[in-house]
């Protein structure tokens, strides 16, 4: 605020403020800069000085418009202004798991649930809606595909389900799922353990099929004879 003096004499100002919130912090500085505060300030006649008013509220303070009134006093009389401090608060959105590893074997599905919640105090998050980053040749969908609206404090589980190819090589990959709504964006990264196939039951069953064609052959051979 600028405080100009009109007046034909010098004049020292008071420097007042009424209503402060419950839990508020408020005080005058000559600077914006400044790290202390002044209670009056001296204005020759015919000048004026640049005057800041600090508000602070106390953390947590909740979503809404809070009232005070600075009051500036002349020996000539008290000049009030009414002031309004909006508080919008913020938007925050969160996104978590109960695991971020998982093993497939190739062409497997993976499936897990991922928790998108509003974790902010501004409002409601709204048109939510989720996107799969993979490597080339990747499977993804996440269901339900979209979330219309989430309140403050509340949260909600999608299903994703991704698919490796079945000709990929056996190594780890990442996968990152990102949550985009009208108000930001959030994501999160997963890592898929790609497992290589297991031939142990196949070549087993092929011995056992030989031992057994063996055993097959032998017995026509000597009991013919």
């Amino acid at each position: 605020m600028k405080l100009r003096n009109v007046g034909k004499a010098d004049d020292t100002y008071r420097l007042s403020i009424d209503g402060l919130p419950e839990g508020w912090y408020a005080r005058y500085k000559e600077n914006a800069a400044e790290t202390s505060d002044i209670s009056e300030i001296f204005v020759p006649a015919g000048e004026e000085k640049a005057l800041y008013l600090e508000a602070i509220p106390p953390y947590g303070v909740t979503v809404g418009d809070y009232f005070l009134t600075a009051t500036i006093e002349s020996s000539s009389g008290a000049y009030p202004e009414d002031l309004t401090a909006k508080i919008s608060g913020s938007y925050e959105m969160g996104l978590s798991a109960d695991r971020y590893r998982y093993e497939a074997s190739m062409g497997e599905t993976v499936e897990f649930d991922v928790k998108v919640a509003n974790l902010g105090n501004a409002g409601a998050l709204t048109g939510i809606r989720f996107e799969v980053s993979a490597s080339q040749g990747w499977k993804a969908t996440v269901t339900p595909t979209n979330v219309t609206s989430l309140q403050p404090g509340e949260s909600k589980k999608v299903k994703v389900q991704v698919v490796p190819p079945s000709s990929i090589v056996a190594s780890e990959y990442k996968i990152t799922v990102k949550a985009v709504s009208d108000q930001g964006e959030q994501s999160d990264e997963f890592r898929i353990v790609v497992k290589e196939q297991s031939f142990a039951a196949i070549a087993g069953l092929l011995l056992l099929g030989a031992i057994a064609g063996g055993v097959w052959y032998y017995f026509r051979k000597y009991q013919r004879r």
